[in-house]
């Protein structure tokens, strides 16, 4: 398991969002995207070694990603590590939160 603090973590996801902003590797993102994902890995494949899943979020949709939400997930990471609440209290936590967002919403809208 990877040890690098949440600052690390949100530091390397910046520099890799930063480097899909560059002009010429926005313009590349619309010609060739399998292609400059690919050359990607030459400038932040350290960050694909330690972090391949969220290198690949990220890559695949770098203009959308959600800082917030990785930022939430690695602070009850932490808290979890710290004993400030359990594993499954964190985890039923989220589900709720995320069927509130993404779930209900439809089922909502078919009553």
């Amino acid at each position: 398991m990877n040890k690098d603090s949440n600052e690390k973590i949100i530091s390397l996801v910046k520099g890799l969002i930063a480097y899909y902003n560059k002009p010429e590797i926005k313009k590349e993102m619309t010609e060739n995207k399998d292609e400059c994902i690919k050359k990607t890995l030459d400038v932040h494949g350290d960050f694909f070694d330690k972090y391949p899943t969220l290198f690949h979020m990220i890559s695949n949709n770098p203009y959308n990603f959600e800082m917030d939400r990785l930022v939430e997930m690695l602070n009850l990471k932490n808290k979890v590590k710290n004993k400030e609440v359990t594993y499954k209290d964190a985890s039923v936590g989220l589900g709720y939160k995320y069927y509130d967002e993404f779930v209900k919403p439809g089922l909502d809208d078919k009553n």
